[in-house]
């Protein structure tokens, strides 16, 4: 019964439950910190439509 258990364990611990927004905001903030953006830099259209839907 315990192994069972911890198979129901290991699998809902791995289950995402992160919202879309924390996906966007995830992506968006590697992208600044890659990139070295600073205030006022703005973001490739092409960059905004592309990867937040992948």
């Amino acid at each position: 019964m315990s192994k069972s258990l911890s198979t129901t364990e290991d699998v809902l611990s791995t289950i995402d439950t992160s919202s879309l927004v924390d996906k966007a905001e995830k992506k968006i903030l590697e992208y600044i910190q890659v990139n070295q953006l600073k205030v006022g830099d703005s973001f490739p259209k092409s960059w905004i439509y592309l990867k937040c839907w992948e």
